[in-house]
């Protein structure tokens, strides 16, 4: 179909065919396709439309080509159909869907393209990718159920003799029929599936090769030997093609033509066993699991009769068991509104009724049966078989005296790390506040130390992720000896924790600061057989009247921190009046520009392509990486090198992450349709980001708010942070991802532990350290580690991204390799959007 164009299959050749006249063959066979086939150009228009779609969508084949699907049946716009096309279209992958699996998805496509006069419903839908001319289109094919009638009569059978049909329905049973001399005169396919044998080749074979009960005997006693060796329980032994033997239950009949001889409708006990032995453990997990649940639930059927209470619930109701089987519960409880005392809710019968999952109002109450009430939280959902047929409900239902401690819970949570037990960030930031509000009330100065842990990352690296928890917490219980009545212990970062001292002027701030060291010199950390020696730097910061606000204070104990650092470990920075001179590498002095920039949105993005390598890829840009900018006071662009250190350093960056992430869906929300669908924008997270556990729930509000697509989406997070962050980094993918967003794992290959972790994190894509790159062509080294990371990354389903391709060689030499990506200076300088997709 490589050549094809639009075309309207819908004519019958059939004459023309057959008198060797000239005639379309692709068009003749496209259009008595006993199935709707439908194709649509890389523009998402119809371009072929046989006869089937005309009869099942009513649209005629001239109204349909050129159109888009959405044009010509408007209730599918933003539906799943046209979102799996474009994915066809973007990734080259076919989609299919069917009856089994996919029931609700064909019923809602049926129901927009078609007037809802089928006599039967869809039974598969395929979309794959076809390659056109002009880029690659997409084959949508529609196929309805087979018609099967319910059953057939025995050859020779007359109609008008009830009782002597026989089902023949090839997916319940096998039949098989014998004649009076113990001859097999037919079988049905179910038969030869059962016993493995293949029907035609058992017709006038003797029914002893199935039946060995009938030994070599032969008679007009064939139906009483048979029917004889029938079990109690309606089980006859069979021989398999095999030689295994195996039970069947059987339903004998006598067929009309042949008084003598015996037709048995088999089925294959052998699998209906197992598949009873299956049903009863699931009852009994099921059973098992309804007495365990700490709330009560209540199992009821379609009327609304009870089935089943669990131990909770019976107490919840203040009922015993032989009150409840049976009746009805709208005759044992009932809910009102709280509030109102008597405004009956009708939440039972309206779940049931909708067939959908149904809340109590907050505020119901429970009336119960001996005049009790208490206030619940309960929710009933309905319960369907496997034919979508409701067959009852499950209420579940707890009092609601156990609020007051969830919210109590929830709160704690919202101002507590949940590793250490500790103070976090946000609740230290307003302990800072109250306490500057205090001091400008004439209480005495306080003192903050900000304590950031040396040798996290080693321990980290080298011993797990959970050995570096097991540090944190040891390291939390070390400082806590430090603190006094009133005083806060918070983790505020990663490895980075701060004592806030009331009531202490800086001699005694210094003091426990010292007193902190000390007892870090001295403490080595134990894993397995090793100990390894860990130690703090402090950064020391007064609080006082001179103090603007809790963000100055933890801005300028960072920066102390940071000097420390610089001095060696096990240090101290005391930042002391008059001698607070900053860091002496001038970064102290971007955070009033980048606050400015924050305040003004003097922040721009820019744009830098990355190409598909292989030599089918589509032509013009699909995928771009978001690079931010900083806009000067005098609207000069500021390169991300000159602020993003000062911005990490100084707590700013999460502020510039949130713009950038924001900004990204801003543009992506203003791209037509067309240059939408299938482009996708690459982010950067920082660290600081990552650890944030807010983050997941900002960027999905984002989404959700704008209505982009979270494929076009991918966040890029170097190996760095993410090992450093590990389990927030997996939490942070698990849940973007699940809504559809991508990720790459950045600068790949800088890190030296990287393999260790790679399995564990699910990105979609590497993007191979520019490092590596850009000398590949003159270093046998470099060439050796991008192939090694590009074939590992393969051999784990991981795509490649070749970062700072510098010149034709390197692009060359990736292409040969089979790097699937790369960008770089020498395909495309970072620039504005409207100037790449044009």
């Amino acid at each position: 179909m490589a050549g094809i164009g639009p075309t309207a299959v819908t004519r019958t050749a059939a004459d023309e065919f057959w008198t060797g006249e000239d005639v379309d063959l692709p068009a003749l066979i496209l259009g008595e396709q006993q199935t709707g086939i439908a194709v649509l150009d890389s523009r998402r228009r119809v371009i072929c439309w046989n006869r089937w779609m005309v009869d099942w969508t009513g649209v005629a084949a001239p109204q349909a080509l050129n159109s888009c699907l959405d044009d010509l049946f408007p209730d599918l716009a933003a539906s799943e159909l046209l979102s799996a096309l474009a994915q066809v279209a973007e990734n080259g992958m076919a989609i299919g869907w069917s009856q089994y699996l996919d029931p609700e998805r064909l019923d809602r496509v049926e129901t927009a393209m078609t007037p809802g006069d089928r006599a039967l419903p869809l039974f598969r839908l395929s979309m794959s990718p076809v390659p056109l001319p002009d880029g690659r289109g997409t084959l949508l094919e529609v196929v309805e159920a087979p018609f099967q009638p319910g059953f057939e009569r025995l050859r020779g059978a007359r109609t008008d003799m009830v009782g002597t049909a026989v089902y023949l329905d090839e997916r319940h049973a096998g039949v098989i029929e014998v004649d009076a001399c113990g001859r097999i005169q037919s079988v049905n396919s179910a038969f030869g599936a059962i016993t493995g044998f293949v029907p035609e080749l058992l017709i006038g074979a003797p029914a002893r090769l199935v039946f060995p009960a009938l030994g070599r005997r032969s008679g007009a006693d064939v139906q009483a030997r048979l029917l004889g060796e029938v079990n109690p329980r309606g089980r006859l032994q069979a021989v398999t093609a095999t030689g295994d033997l195996r039970w069947l239950e059987v339903s004998p009949c006598t067929p009309i033509d042949s008084p003598d001889g015996l037709v048995l409708l088999c089925r294959d006990d052998t699998v209906r066993l197992a598949e009873r032995r299956e049903l009863q453990l699931k009852a009994e997990l099921v059973a098992a699991l309804f007495a365990q649940v700490a709330d009560g639930a209540l199992l009821m059927d379609q009327r609304g009769c009870i089935e089943r209470v669990n131990a909770p619930g019976l107490e919840l109701l203040g009922l015993d068991f032989d009150q409840t089987a049976g009746r009805r519960v709208d005759d044992l409880i009932g809910f009102v509104d709280a509030e109102t005392d008597d405004t009956p809710v009708m939440v039972l019968q309206a779940a049931l009724a909708r067939g959908a999952a149904l809340a109590m109002p907050a505020g119901t109450v429970l009336r119960r049966a001996d005049g009790g009430s208490l206030q619940v939280v309960a929710t009933l959902t309905p319960l369907r078989d496997q034919d979508n047929e409701l067959v009852g409900g499950l209420l579940v239902f707890r009092a609601c005296t156990e609020a007051p401690q969830v919210s109590q819970r929830l709160a704690w949570q919202a101002e507590h790390d949940a590793l250490t037990g500790l103070s976090n960030r946000s609740a230290l930031a307003k302990a800072i506040g109250q306490r500057l509000g205090q001091i400008r009330g004439g209480e005495p100065v306080a003192v903050l130390l900000y304590i950031d842990v040396a040798n996290f990352s080693l321990v980290n690296d080298t011993c797990g992720h959970a050995a570096g928890d097991t540090l944190l917490q040891r390291v939390a219980r070390l400082l806590e000896r430090h603190i006094g009545p009133g005083e806060m212990l918070a983790r505020i970062g990663n490895d980075e924790f701060a004592l806030l001292l009331h009531r202490r002027d800086a001699a005694a701030g210094g003091a426990v600061a010292e007193a902190v060291l000390a007892d870090f010199q001295a403490f080595s950390f134990p894993w397995g057989e090793r100990r390894i020696k860990i130690g703090v730097n402090i950064g020391v910061e007064m609080i006082d009247s001179r103090s603007d606000s809790d963000i100055d204070v933890l801005v300028a104990a960072a920066a102390s921190c940071a000097k420390a650092k610089d001095m060696g470990r096990n240090r101290m920075y005391f930042a002391v009046a008059g001698g607070r001179s900053g860091r002496g590498d001038g970064l102290d002095a971007w955070v009033p520009r980048i606050s400015a920039a924050l305040d003004e949105n003097r922040f721009r993005l820019l744009f830098q392509p990355i190409i598909e390598l292989r030599s089918d890829a589509e032509p013009g840009v699909r995928h771009c990486e978001a690079l931010v900018r900083m806009v000067g006071a005098g609207g000069e662009l500021i390169s991300p090198q000159g602020f993003i250190p000062a911005a990490e350093r100084y707590g700013l960056i999460e502020d510039i992450d949130r713009w950038v992430v924001a900004e990204a869906v801003r543009v992506l929300q203003g791209l037509p349709r067309a240059q939408r669908d299938g482009f996708k924008l690459s982010v950067n997270l920082s660290g600081a980001t990552i650890s944030d556990e807010s983050s997941a729930a900002y960027i999905l509000d984002l989404l959700n708010r704008s209505g982009v697509d979270p494929r076009r989406l991918q966040f890029e997070i170097t190996e760095t942070a993410a090992i450093r962050q590990f389990d927030r980094a997996l939490s942070l993918i698990h849940r973007l991802r699940a809504h559809g967003c991508y990720f790459a794992l950045d600068d790949f290959g800088s890190g030296l532990s990287s393999l260790r972790y790679l399995q564990e994190i699910p990105v979609d894509y590497l993007k191979i350290d520019g490092a590596f790159i850009r000398k590949m062509e003159l270093s046998d080294v470099d060439f050796t580690m991008v192939s090694t990371i590009n074939h590992l990354a393969h051999t784990m389903g991981i795509a490649t991204i070749a970062e700072s391709v510098e010149n034709a060689q390197q692009l060359s030499m990736l292409r040969d390799l089979g790097v699937d990506c790369a960008q770089g200076f020498f395909i495309a300088m970072p620039q504005p959007l409207e100037s790449i997709l044009v």
